[in-house]
């Protein structure tokens, strides 16, 4: 059984890592896609909003050139990568968890 510092240890980490995940506390600020009201209509403190007068928009920028990088990939390949990606770390995971256990069997029938 863990103690209890390391069970602290355990869960705050946990904490963090969801919340790192889930994108935390930023995840109840404003949304980025929402809209936001023009910098003219904008009040400053103390001050009524004015409209400023129409702006002319800037001229269109150049279309793009060709494409001189390699050709895109099919996706199964990068999905098949990310799989064995994750079945390596799968891996590595269990086995350092069956060798700490390992470990942990032989430091106690060592000692008692």
């Amino acid at each position: 059984m863990p103690s209890r510092a390391a069970r602290g240890l355990l869960a705050t980490a946990l904490l963090v890592v969801g919340l790192l995940l889930t994108e935390g506390p930023a995840a109840a600020g404003p949304r980025r896609d929402a809209p936001r009201p023009p910098a003219a209509l904008v009040a400053s403190a103390g001050q009524p909003a004015v409209a400023e007068p129409h702006q002319d928009p800037p001229p269109p920028t150049a279309p793009p050139g060709p494409s001189i990088g390699p050709t895109p990939q099919a996706p199964a390949i990068t999905g098949d990568k990310n799989k064995l990606w994750a079945g390596g770390i799968a891996a590595v995971l269990i086995a350092s968890v069956l060798l700490g256990r390992r470990r942990r069997k032989k430091r106690q029938a060592d000692s008692g």
